[in-house]
């Protein structure tokens, strides 16, 4: 399936994914797919290697949630890439990578969580280097307390972003999808200029 309401297009590539409207008539992209181990949907333009990419998130059911960077396959079962999520089973975020659909744990943070939460995530990947972030609030999700991981990886250097699910019902919304872009590089710092790519409006009304 196929949907336009972040202004993008999403490619539904496992578990049962949707729109659905609240009461308040803002949107948001469910994957009510409970049983499925995971549901994957992935923005269909690749933006390229780095990016900055973030989502509201709420589990409707225990298991996991998160996002998906460096996607080039999303086959169940033989998927490449990274997954950023929040489980609340074990109150912890994990970052994987992804080799033929085998994860390597590349580090874990500390994130109490129960059903029904809402929570933000974000990432930033530039080259090698991963950050991960996790808060309850926009305002301060890309505060460096929040930066949840810190972790420097180059099995996968380019691919797709998009959302997940891990054996759980998640809603997602109030999307934001940057490109960054090398500008200038002094000796000590990386300056860099973020294009905004599409948004969503607003947080979970119901």
């Amino acid at each position: 399936s196929d949907w336009n309401d972040t202004g993008d297009v999403w490619d539904n590539e496992s578990g049962t994914w949707h729109v659905e409207e609240q009461a308040s008539a803002d949107k948001y992209l469910g994957q009510i797919d409970g049983a499925a181990a995971v549901g994957a949907a992935l923005v269909s333009i690749n933006y390229g290697p780095d990016v900055q990419f973030r989502s509201l998130c709420r589990l409707k059911s225990a298991g996991g949630a998160g996002l998906l960077f460096r996607i080039t396959d999303a086959t169940p079962g033989s998927e490449d890439g990274y997954i950023f999520i929040a489980s609340t089973a074990s109150d912890l975020l994990y970052l994987y990578s992804l080799s033929g659909g085998t994860p390597t744990s590349l580090s874990t943070a500390t994130f109490p969580l129960s059903v029904g939460d809402d929570f933000y995530l974000g990432i930033i990947v530039k080259g090698p280097t991963i950050e991960c972030y996790a808060s309850t609030a926009l305002a301060d999700l890309w505060d460096v307390s929040n930066r949840a991981i810190l972790e420097t990886d180059s099995t996968h250097t380019a691919g797709q972003v998009g959302l997940a699910t891990m054996s759980a019902n998640g809603r997602f919304t109030d999307f934001l999808l940057s490109r960054i872009a090398d500008r200038y590089i002094p000796a000590d710092q990386v300056d860099i200029e973020i294009k905004a790519m599409f948004s969503t409006i607003a947080p979970f009304s119901d």
